[in-house]
């Protein structure tokens, strides 16, 4: 990726769609766990570009391992079919109410089938909207640490999530790699990084690795991509090397300190890991009848006369 990435500003701006990389990131994050993220979804002939997702949980309700990587706001509704309008650059405005509003409506309108409770639309801000601006639509009533509910009628169908002021529980870490605030990524990424080896993709690493590359250089306005648009795929690539290096700069000590025993053990087969021990070294701590287990009588008889005549001799 050398090519990728240059140290002087370019003359042409390059595309970003942050909709699409949040939506790949849940992609790696939640499809394991039979939870489908779509980024491109149609729901009117002809519609307008936006920054939307639908997240549809597959199961009748949320599993513990589903909760442990979704988000506050998301985790706590009862919906099947979850539309997130994301705004990673833009201000929290009418535009963008108007935007989750119009998917809100024509989506509901295309799921017949769909019972007003399957669906819920959220509007999920990288940026801190100002109080001022959350008070004009009437988002003054706290769902929760976070989440914002509207009293305007018109707007009480959209629930707004604030990634800057979700709680540091580590659920919310993987939205919170999405954060305006250099710092709030950071402590998620590290965190995910941390416990990298429970039960997440190494794609997903890869891929969140890249996102974290990514925001830093934009904010060094280092950052020049030769494409005109920063797909998920150049993200991942991103991504793997960088997370490769670092892997690089571990020592033995600190890579396994990654894993439990058990992870690394389940690796190998049980005799590939005894022929590394001393036959004592392999039953030290055995009971008397768990050191016999596996031995017929028969063998175990002509053992017990072994060791006798070698005692008489």
């Amino acid at each position: 990726m050398g090519n990728v990435m240059e140290n002087k500003k370019s003359n042409r701006a390059t595309s970003i769609r942050w909709h699409k990389l949040l939506g790949r990131m849940l992609e790696e994050l939640l499809t394991p766990l039979n939870i489908t993220v779509l980024t491109d979804i149609s729901v009117m002939t002809d519609p307008p570009e936006a920054d939307i997702l639908l997240i549809r949980r597959d199961l009748p309700k949320w599993t513990y391992d589903q909760l442990c990587r979704l988000p506050d706001g998301i985790r706590d509704t009862g919906a099947n079919h979850i539309l997130v309008e994301f705004k990673f650059t833009e201000s929290f405005n009418r535009n963008t109410l108007n935007q989750a509003l119009a998917y809100d409506t024509f989506f509901r309108r295309s799921q017949q089938s769909l019972k007003e409770k399957d669906i819920q639309t959220f509007v999920l801000c990288s940026k801190t909207p100002l109080k001022a601006s959350r008070e004009e639509f009437g988002y003054t009533e706290i769902y929760k640490s976070a989440i914002y509910h509207s009293t305007n009628p018109m707007l009480d169908r959209l629930f707004l999530i604030v990634i800057n002021e979700l709680s540091d529980a580590t659920h919310n870490d993987f939205v919170r790699c999405f954060s305006s605030r250099k710092t709030k990524r950071w402590h998620a990424f590290k965190r995910i990084i941390k416990s990298g080896s429970q039960r997440i993709s190494i794609a997903f690493l890869y891929f969140i690795s890249g996102i974290i590359k990514l925001m830093s250089s934009r904010e060094k306005e280092s950052f020049i991509m030769e494409q005109q648009e920063i797909t998920p795929d150049v993200v991942m690539e991103i991504g793997k090397e960088l997370y490769e290096a670092m892997l690089d700069g571990l020592s033995i000590d600190d890579f396994m300190e990654r894993f439990s025993a058990e992870e690394v053990l389940s690796r190998y087969k049980p005799e590939a890991v005894l022929s590394r021990y001393k036959p004592e070294e392999r039953l030290s701590g055995l009971k008397p009848e768990e050191r016999l287990s596996g031995l017929s009588l028969k063998e175990i008889e002509a053992y017990l006369k072994k060791m006798k005549n070698q005692k008489e001799n």
